[in-house]
């Protein structure tokens, strides 16, 4: 089986347990009662599930491959599908108004700014020690296992221009706040929402690093449940990727090379 047709499979699996679960309930809502219509949703669901979230996983599963830089463009295919399936359930649902689609409120943004600053520094935190704690568990229980390499793939983009840096930056902590947590995380939950976005970060090839995410997503969906704010979580991503792509990977990687 192909790898677009495993992911398929999987992401097919994935909604099989939202449903049993309830979690799916939104269709219904938002996709009206025309079954036409109900369809092409679950179909939208199912297709953005298979590329950008299930998809590294199992591009990850068969183990380590070559190392390809990519184009400028390549780095943001995953964001493009994102946009593509975000403006699409927007046209599918009767156009609802943007704020309230994007959860944009129109007050407390300035409120919304600084709790993303703090939550992206503490989220940073949070994933050093979660990472740094796991590691020195694995070392302590087994310690033949040398400490893990930063994946090439890193090393690669931390190589990039700054001004390529920053438009990385500033394309993920928009386009992915806006699907996994204004889009994903009212619809599914916190927790479902939190662990998709870790599951969608799985190419980075470093159980650690997936550990990592997984802790600054949390960080992320706690912070959207208590502001309502997309902004404050806009803002909490690009603090933390700010951290990781132009401070600290860059003086990592003077080390490794």
């Amino acid at each position: 089986m192909t790898e677009l047709g495993l992911s398929l499979l999987l992401a097919s699996f994935l909604l099989l347990l939202g449903a049993s679960a309830g979690r799916l309930r939104f269709l219904a809502v938002e996709c009206g009662s025309s079954r036409v219509r109900q369809a092409l949703c679950l179909v939208l669901l199912l297709g953005v599930l298979a590329l950008t979230v299930v998809h590294p996983l199992v591009a990850g599963l068969p183990g380590p491959r070559p190392f390809r830089p990519l184009g400028l463009g390549e780095l943001f295919v995953g964001h493009f599908v994102l946009v593509a399936f975000l403006a699409a359930w927007w046209l599918a649902t009767r156009r609802p108004p943007l704020r309230r689609f994007l959860v944009w409120p129109r007050r407390r943004s300035l409120e919304a700014l600084r709790a993303g600053v703090r939550a992206g520094i503490v989220g940073w935190f949070l994933a050093v020690l979660g990472t740094g704690t796991l590691a020195s568990l694995v070392g302590l229980f087994y310690s033949e296992v040398s400490p893990p390499e930063p994946p090439e793939a890193l090393l690669w983009l931390v190589g990039l221009p700054f001004a390529e840096r920053l438009l990385v930056i500033g394309v993920a902590m928009t386009v992915e706040e806006a699907f996994f947590r204004a889009f994903l995380q009212p619809r599914i939950g916190l927790v479902p929402s939190s662990l998709l976005f870790a599951v969608a970060h799985f190419s980075y090839g470093l159980p650690f690093l997936v550990v990592g995410v997984s802790i600054v997503s949390f960080v992320l969906g706690v912070l959207f449940r208590r502001t309502r704010h997309i902004l404050a979580c806009i803002i909490a991503h690009g603090t933390f990727d700010a951290i990781q792509l132009l401070l600290v990977l860059p003086i990592l990687a003077r080390f490794v090379r």
